[in-house]
């Protein structure tokens, strides 16, 4: 199950995104190489991940936050915001690729990951070139002010390096743990999670409200519930595959909880509409789904878990 499946004011668009994801493909293909064996080597490792797309939620949260500013931003900015979703996808995908290289995963997505398939050294420059290309995609969106364009580098470049510091700093404490019993304190569990996950989300949240001219104000509140929606998805994660780096003296649950009364709280102070409606409902998702956490029943909890099958939800 796909996010298209489960928000459906923006399914249009995410079918948009999907299609775009394989014209970059196309256009790194067509940029450089002419030469039909390379081309056809270029073409199945750079599109190995996104001929097979993923749940597509970060994509959608571009779009979701969008309808949040202006509900009828997702229709008339459509040529700015289906490519800014597309972005956002090429650069977790590039992360996938350099994940699935450092933690030795042999399969993504139900098939074989990049490297599995290609080697480490070509994964290591499919993830490198998909990393260029979201950016090259950035400089192509036509967006009415200078300020906006520059203010997206600087987001996504930002979470671009606190995602692999999170990778980074996680990789050290498997080292440590390893060789003995280890574990973070709260605090530093939870900066792991907010680097290695949320920090994205929360980007496509802000993105969206940047690309829409959306105030100072509303884009902290953006990013806020990005940081806070992102939070209690990576914690569910860790609760669903029991391997937090967590210390017992954690409780996971409540952690998750009081994120996604963060999250709700702030969609609360939006306008009502479609898209703050499908939020919510995610939030409620989520809720369902973690011991203790609120409503939800378990069709909902399913349709969830659906999203969730195949590996952790933040590296599907």
């Amino acid at each position: 199950m796909r996010a298209g499946e489960v928000f459906g004011c923006v399914q249009e668009p995410l079918h948009q995104v999907e299609r775009q994801l394989l014209a970059q493909a196309e256009e790194i293909v067509e940029a450089w190489f002419h030469n039909g064996a390379y081309g056809e080597y270029v073409r199945q490792a750079v599109g190995h991940l996104l001929h097979n797309p993923g749940k597509l939620l970060r994509p959608a949260l571009v779009l979701l936050s969008a309808g949040l500013v202006d509900p009828r931003s997702p229709r008339w900015m459509s040529g700015i915001l289906v490519p800014l979703a597309t972005t956002v996808e090429l650069i977790h995908t590039a992360s996938l690729v350099h994940d699935d290289i450092i933690d030795e995963e042999a399969m993504r997505r139900e098939r074989p990951s990049v490297p599995a398939s290609f080697g480490n050294r070509a994964a290591v420059l499919v993830g490198d070139i998909l990393y260029t290309q979201a950016f090259s995609l950035l400089t192509r969106l036509e967006l009415p002010r200078w300020d906006q364009q520059r203010e997206l580098f600087r987001l996504f470049c930002d979470a671009s390096r606190a995602m692999c510091l999170g990778e980074l700093v996680e990789q050290r404490m498997l080292g440590q743990k390893s060789a003995g019993p280890s574990s973070l304190d709260r605090e530093g569990y939870l900066e792991v999670l907010r680097n290695k996950t949320a920090v994205l989300m929360s980007a496509c949240c802000q993105s969206a409200g940047v690309a829409c001219g959306a105030s100072a104000d509303v884009l902290v509140e953006l990013s806020s519930f990005g940081m806070s929606f992102g939070l209690a998805f990576q914690l569910f994660d860790d609760l669903k595959d029991d391997d937090a780096l967590a210390g017992p003296q954690i409780d996971i649950p409540a952690e998750a909880g009081r994120c996604l009364a963060r999250a709700t709280g702030i969609l609360e102070g939006f306008p009502d509409s479609p898209y703050r409606r499908e939020l919510l409902r995610a939030c409620s998702l989520i809720a369902g789904a973690v011991p203790h956490g609120g409503s939800g029943g378990p069709a909902e909890t399913g349709r969830l878990l659906d999203l969730l099958k195949g590996g952790r939800f933040g590296s599907t």
